[in-house]
């Protein structure tokens, strides 16, 4: 059966946090390797190779003139649908700002996630006709190799434009009503935007309020993308993030609140972080950063770290994803670990394709080389050659939404 290839726009969540936590004394507990198919992998060295070259990708889906539906069978979407209720009924929304939660609730939170990937995988898979391995039938699931990307701040280049748009109609505005005085007050506060946006002052409050609201606060998405048996990478899911702190640009020093930018592995889970489980995003042993940082580079016991992806709490350098989408998190890291692989994470500043522009704004001209390094290393070599023509799997549940 052939399928209607739908164009989505992802909606914008936000769930907005409450004050950041005082100290960040979280995720130290320790935790031993299990046997049983139900414990969590605590580490894994085995590296999964590079991806290979680019095999010819299958064609884009037809539409079909005969499927008045234009959606997926609900023999497809029915036990994804399932099991996000039984996400619902495990963490509800009462519990969706809590912190300190029930580890058996954590634990079966985790447990039903690994089958909601699973599940999610199969039904893009077939929805695509797709050549992947996975198996949800095993314990623990057989899944295909994952690869998280993270924008942090998307549109950069869009937004300054509509900024300074909607101040030149501002001003032609106020020079054909010279006797109205509000026209001041509007611009100026636009102006400041700019600036923000162009040179943030972190130690304005007001500044801050703005990147937060408008780049912040679920804006940001984890793409979630997955691996073809021929090395074929493809945007299977995005989900978005919760908060995160800092502004565009790497993590430098220790206590900067900045969220690093580069290519991560993601080394371990903790399901007993204090945080509805952690992720853990291995920038204390990050092997390109002083090819990379150059300049910008500091002493090693001054860079920081203890860096995760994790549920609701708050930021001071990490992804705060939420108490739903971070035991799905942690189940997709899990799941690779178990199978020999350790997944990974780019983290860029903004839309790499107008890293450029960003980058000679007065605020980051110093990420200048920086930033071209991740985008020759990185983006060229991988991000840019994902398959992002297919519907993922979130729009796919969209696309038949019960009433």
């Amino acid at each position: 059966m052939r399928w209607l290839l739908l164009v989505f726009t992802l909606s914008s969540l936000s769930a907005w946090s409450e004050d950041a936590p005082d100290r960040w004394d979280l995720h130290r507990a320790v935790f031993s390797a299990g046997t049983e198919d139900d414990q969590i992998a605590v580490q894994s060295e085995i590296v999964d190779p590079e991806f290979s070259a680019q095999a010819a990708p299958p064609p884009p889906p037809e539409d079909d003139a005969n499927n008045c539906d234009n959606g997926v069978p609900d023999v497809l979407t029915a036990p994804v649908r399932a099991l996000i209720a039984d996400m619902e009924a495990i963490v509800t929304d009462e519990m969706m700002e809590q912190k300190d939660a029930p580890q058996s609730t954590v634990n079966k939170a985790i447990a039903t996630s690994k089958k909601l990937v699973c599940a999610e995988v199969e039904l893009f898979v077939k929805a695509h006709n797709l050549d992947v391995a996975v198996n949800c039938a095993v314990n623990p699931q057989i899944v295909p190799p994952f690869h998280l990307q993270v924008v942090k701040f998307p549109g950069m280049v869009k937004k300054k434009e509509a900024l300074e748009a909607d101040i030149a109609a501002l001003r032609a505005e106020a020079a054909e009503n010279p006797t109205q005085t509000f026209y001041a007050s509007k611009i100026a506060k636009l102006e400041k935007n700019l600036q923000c946006l162009m040179a943030p002052d972190t130690a304005d409050f007001n500044c801050r309020y703005y990147l937060d609201t408008e780049f912040k606060r679920g804006r940001a998405v984890v793409q979630v993308e997955l691996r073809d048996r021929a090395g074929q990478w493809y945007e299977f899911k995005q989900s978005p993030v919760d908060y995160f702190s800092g502004v565009p640009g790497p993590k430098t020093k220790k206590g900067d609140l900045q969220v690093p930018e580069a290519r991560f592995r993601l080394t371990s889970v903790n399901p007993a972080s204090s945080y509805f489980s952690a992720v853990h995003v291995d920038y204390e042993n990050w092997g390109q950063r002083s090819s990379l940082l150059g300049d910008l580079n500091v002493p090693v016991g001054d860079k920081g770290g203890d860096i995760k992806i994790h549920g609701h709490g708050g930021s001071v350098g990490c992804l705060d994803m939420g108490n739903r989408a971070a035991p799905w998190m942690a189940a997709l890291v899990d799941l690779s670990l178990k199978q020999g692989r350790v997944p990974e994470i780019d983290i860029y500043p903004t839309d790499m394709g107008q890293a450029d522009e960003v980058a000679s704004w007065p605020g980051y001209q110093p990420y200048e080389k920086f930033w071209g390094k991740l985008s020759e290393k990185y983006w060229d070599q991988h991000g840019a050659k994902v398959r992002r023509d297919l519907p993922r799997v979130d729009q796919l549940l969209r696309a038949t939404s019960p009433e």
